[in-house]
């Protein structure tokens, strides 16, 4: 069978949706094609029906007293996914989990597409294990760049990409769950409601809008609103890093990381170290004495620096010993919050867990990780990428079939592409006299240069200077040429430059960078269901498990 699992197509009112496993960097791809350098770095393959039963076998086995006392901490979007979280509580159950940032309506696209895959992979556990398993979203209400959280980008009706942003300001680094909004969110929200298309789903968009962002509601507190909403037919869990039974239950996990910061420090470093020695790149660079514990209060939120038995801010100048630490800890546990490489570990000891679904970058830095999870006794959950969703739109397609261009080579700078098609829009008799040009040039100054040998070898060199001038000459001509052709045919790169805003804005993948809201608005909530039917994991294939994590 091969590792590769092929892209799925699907047209919905003429709009293209282009699905396939997301793609990224060496380690990702490689990841994809189970290549067993990364035995030692992951819990098993993609699609591995032996690490999927072992990883639900190890999951039931961890204790997790505190469940219980989560309950109410779960949203759940619908009656079944209540019922789900039910069987969950009492043990007979599990859950797929995705994560993203409180972005400004949604965020971008991928958003949407990381929670698709992850109910497609939930439903696919589902049916190979026999017992409920559920996706679960997971807000990182802790996080505190509120530069990467406060915009939103779309296309708008002439074709141009607009981000939209919130004017506030925010002194300190404070938590998305801290974080009111202010009257900014109002006039924002206007002209995002009015590029959405006048359908009922546009409607139902502007109202899950109009009530999740209202002035002095939390900016992760609107975003999950707006999540739930938004997905409201699917079986989905949602929750809040930042609830205080989440807090209260994953104290275990902070204090023994601050306990054990520097043994901790040690094993990332040394299995990264590995990894780079395999071959790849890290993820997430490391910072000597840097704990993977962020503390915030009234000054805001920072990262925890150790030195020796001190611990200090550096933003704010404080320190604490580590019993002062602990104790504020043990009293105020809401304080405190895991940075992304012991985010995964908390989730885990928080629920049982039998797959993570990440973009890339995630699925890479879990690879630094592993010996993180033994540390801590928590076991390591399966790692799958989410997959990669291209939206062709009936407008774009026509100027791509007018340029006989695929999408994918919208991806390139714009200056290449308009190169391309001014010279195939080269009228063939210059062509035909450019190409005889430079082949005259080269027959003859070849025949010069052997006749001149016998007189002094010497000119060798001038001549082939001369030539290659000549050359030079012939093609600054070519340039001109296309630079004429490229000013008459403005009208035609323009259509084209707005359908690379379509398709990769900034160079960048529409789904990294674009709402997804726009589309639905467009093209119904259908389109969601579209995606994620089309959403392909593949078989699971039997094969030897791997090995994990090698922490000695």
């Amino acid at each position: 069978m091969s590792d590769e699992i092929p892209g799925v197509s699907r047209v919905l009112d003429g709009a293209e949706l282009h699905v396939r496993p997301v793609s990224g960097n060496a380690l990702v791809n490689d990841y994809h094609r189970r290549n067993p350098a990364l035995a030692a770095f992951y819990a098993g393959r993609p699609r591995d029906r032996t690490a999927l039963h072992r990883q639900a076998e190890r999951t039931a086995k961890y204790p997790r007293p505190h469940l219980a006392a989560l309950r109410e901490a779960v949203r759940a979007t619908t009656p079944r996914a209540a019922e789900k979280w039910e069987q969950v509580l009492r043990g007979v159950g599990y859950v797929v989990t995705t994560g993203q940032q409180a972005g400004l309506f949604g965020g971008p696209a991928y958003t949407f597409i990381k929670i698709l895959s992850a109910l497609r992979h939930a439903e696919r556990f589902e049916a190979e294990l026999g017992v409920p398993v559920v996706a679960l979203f997971w807000v990182p209400a802790d996080d505190h760049d509120f530069n990467e959280v406060n915009h939103v980008s779309i296309v708008d009706r002439t074709n141009e990409l607009v981000t939209l942003r919130l004017d506030q300001a925010v002194a300190e680094p404070v938590s998305m769950a801290k974080l009111p909004l202010d009257g900014s969110v109002e006039q924002v929200l206007a002209e995002f409601a009015d590029s959405l298309s006048d359908t009922p789903a546009g409607t139902r968009i502007r109202d899950v809008l109009a009530e999740a962002y209202r002035p002095g509601r939390t900016m992760a507190g609107a975003f999950i609103e707006a999540v739930a909403g938004l997905l409201s037919g699917f079986d989905l869990l949602i929750v809040s890093s930042a609830d205080p039974a989440l807090k209260t239950a994953a104290l275990p996990v902070i204090r023994k990381e601050i306990e054990c910061a520097s043994a901790h420090e040690e094993a990332i470093a040394a299995q990264t170290q590995r990894l780079e020695a395999a071959g790849y790149h890290a993820q997430v660079p490391l910072a000597q004495g840097a704990a993977n514990v962020m503390f915030e209060d009234e000054h805001g939120r920072e990262r925890l620096m150790r030195d020796g038995s001190t611990w200090h801010l550096r933003r704010t100048r404080r320190s604490f010993t580590e019993q002062e630490l602990l104790d504020r800890l043990e009293r105020v546990p809401t304080a405190f919050s895991a940075n992304v490489l012991l985010r995964p570990v908390v989730e885990s000891h928080l629920f049982p867990t039998l797959a993570y679904i990440g973009g890339p970058s995630e699925v890479a830095y879990f690879a630094q990780i592993g010996c993180l999870f033994q540390a801590h006794g928590v076991p390591m959950p399966l790692v799958l990428p989410r997959h990669s969703v291209q939206i062709v739109e009936a407008k774009v397609r026509k100027v791509l079939e007018k340029f006989r261009l695929d999408a994918e080579e919208l991806a390139r700078p714009f200056h290449e592409i308009a190169a391309r098609i001014a010279r195939d829009e080269l009228p063939s008799n210059v062509t035909e006299a450019l190409a005889a040009a430079r082949r005259h040039l080269g027959e003859d100054y070849a025949a010069l240069m052997d006749a001149i040998t016998g007189i002094d070898p010497t000119l060798r060199g001038p001549l082939e200077s001369a030539r290659n001038m000549s050359y030079k000459h012939l093609d600054d001509g070519e340039r001109k040429i296309l630079a004429h052709l490229k000013r008459q045919s403005e009208v035609h790169l323009n259509q084209l430059r707005k359908a690379a805003v379509n398709l990769y804005p900034g160079g960048v993948p529409q789904e990294r960078v674009l709402s997804l809201l726009p589309y639905i608005a467009r093209y119904g909530d259908e389109l969601l269901r579209t995606i994620k039917d089309a959403i392909e994991p593949g078989d699971f294939v039997d094969m030897p498990a791997w090995s994990g994590a090698r922490c000695e």
